[in-house]
């Protein structure tokens, strides 16, 4: 199933078990308090899962206008990124797992928790295909895992990798996802910086030469995502 809100509302519409007042509630008294301090607008950058349950049902139901509070919903796919849009001025608020809160708070102390509006016991999974002959946790040893560092993927792969005693330097631990190259769009697109690796600079710096003409010899090679080049400094 594709990520949208539209889709998760009709899995939450079709679930009985969900009461939509009891929990639309626990979303407007989250939400009302920024609201009240921000004016009468506010924009939440909300994390596309069934977790935002609360959210979405209350903005489907009209809940949040009904209160005056004028909610402008930004969708995102983790609350990586809607932490991510949060600190960088596209959003008042996100709703993210503790997880994206405990990693951020390392970096920073610009941001507070007002409330939880949902809680889960049974939410992350590994997932694995049936040839990999990987049948529990044990024998994750020696696999590669890819999961979503910096959120609750992470942090729950780690404790149940140690929960199961298996070291996780023993487990090839992969980040997955979709930003490609995002590095390189940073350096290269938005900054103009160029990555070159592996680079004899020795008889520059033996020299003390600060200055010098660069020249990058390019292979003409079309549909490559790395290129071989040969880097010669001139002075």
């Amino acid at each position: 199933m594709q990520f949208n809100r539209g889709n998760i509302w009709r899995l939450l519409t079709s679930c009985g078990r969900l009461s939509s007042l009891v929990i639309a509630i626990l979303a407007m008294c989250a939400l009302a308090s920024a609201a009240a301090r921000a004016g009468s607008s506010v924009t939440l950058a909300m994390s596309l899962t069934p977790l935002s349950a609360p959210v979405i049902i209350a903005a489907e139901k009209g809940y949040f206008a009904a209160h005056g509070i004028d909610v402008g919903i930004k969708d995102y796919v983790g609350g990586m990124r809607t932490a991510k849009a949060m600190f960088e001025g596209k959003a008042d608020m996100a709703t993210s797992s503790e997880v994206v809160v405990m990693f951020n708070s390392f970096k920073r102390s610009d941001f507070s928790v007002i409330c939880t509006f949902v809680t889960s016991d049974n939410d992350v999974k590994i997932v694995t295909r049936k040839d990999t002959g990987i049948r529990n946790v044990a024998d994750l040893a020696g696999m590669t895992v890819g999961t979503v560092t910096g959120a609750s993927a992470q942090f729950f792969l780690d404790e149940t990798l140690f929960l199961a005693g298996v070291d996780g330097a023993e487990v090839d631990v992969i980040q997955q996802c979709d930003e490609v190259f995002y590095g390189h769009v940073t350096l290269l697109k938005e900054n103009g910086i160029f990555i070159l690796e592996t680079m004899n600079t020795g008889r520059l710096a033996k020299e003390g030469v600060h200055e010098f003409m660069f020249v990058l010899g390019q292979a003409r090679i079309k549909g490559t995502v790395q290129m071989i080049i040969n880097p010669v400094a001139m002075w």
